[in-house]
């Protein structure tokens, strides 16, 4: 089995986001989106816990600096980011932060849910 830091998808390199193209189909887009969540995630994983073996680090640290568990804190990013979508696609708001797309929002949320699910597959007690 390959490391994180080893995977390629389709024989991508993951190094950025690919913008959609017009007429893709629905798996070419659901395709594009994971390719997009592994490089997401790979920048995140190297500015959040950077050599660190512990890819829950920075969720671990901030849990235990608030005195919560690592998936409360996990769930609490996630619920953050879904109230972003909430208000700009629902409440049909202008996006006042220009660097973060609502589909950078929704990477985010997969990326956190995956993580949590991770987490739990292998007895994360979330400490």
């Amino acid at each position: 089995m390959s490391t994180f830091n080893e995977m390629q998808t389709d024989a991508v390199v993951l190094s950025e986001k690919q913008p959609p193209t017009p007429g893709m189909t629905f798996q070419e887009a659901y395709d594009m989106s994971i390719r997009d969540m592994l490089s997401i995630r790979k920048t995140k994983r190297n500015d959040y816990v950077g050599n660190d073996l512990d890819d829950l680090r920075n969720y671990r640290s901030t849990g235990q600096f608030l005195g919560t568990t690592t998936y409360q804190v996990m769930l609490a990013r996630m619920f953050e980011k879904l109230q972003r979508c909430r208000v700009l696609i629902l409440e049909n708001i202008e996006q006042a932060v220009s660097d973060e797309t609502i589909a950078d929002t929704l990477l985010d949320i997969a990326n956190i849910a995956l993580l949590v699910k991770a987490a739990l597959d292998t007895g994360d007690d979330g400490r």
